[in-house]
């Protein structure tokens, strides 16, 4: 899949357990929303906004902000099912042969 700039991806997914749940939820976000495979991270930044507890089923929104030659920069979203915000992540992707 490959979208262009701007464009958003959407799923639900069941936050984990364990400190490492929001961002096991939000990095494949971040990486679908790039739209390719041979990646390798230069950044990942998440910030949480909000409490969700383990099991708990969240809408996660994944969006391409702009691509150049060498690097992808992408953004990612958690909510509520009840619209509260719970995350936020952006990422800056190295593509491995641009």
């Amino acid at each position: 899949m490959s979208l262009d700039a701007g464009e958003t991806v959407r799923e639900t997914a069941v936050l984990g357990d364990g400190p490492g749940a929001m961002a096991a939820l939000l990095e494949p976000m971040l990486l679908r929303a790039a739209g390719l495979s041979d990646l390798t991270p230069v950044s990942l930044t998440i910030d949480h906004a909000g409490r969700a507890a383990p099991g708990e089923r969240l809408a996660v929104e994944g969006r391409l902000d702009r691509a150049t030659r060498s690097l992808v920069f992408v953004s990612a979203a958690a909510r509520g099912m009840d619209g509260r915000a719970v995350a936020a992540a952006s990422a800056v992707l190295r593509i491995a042969n641009p």
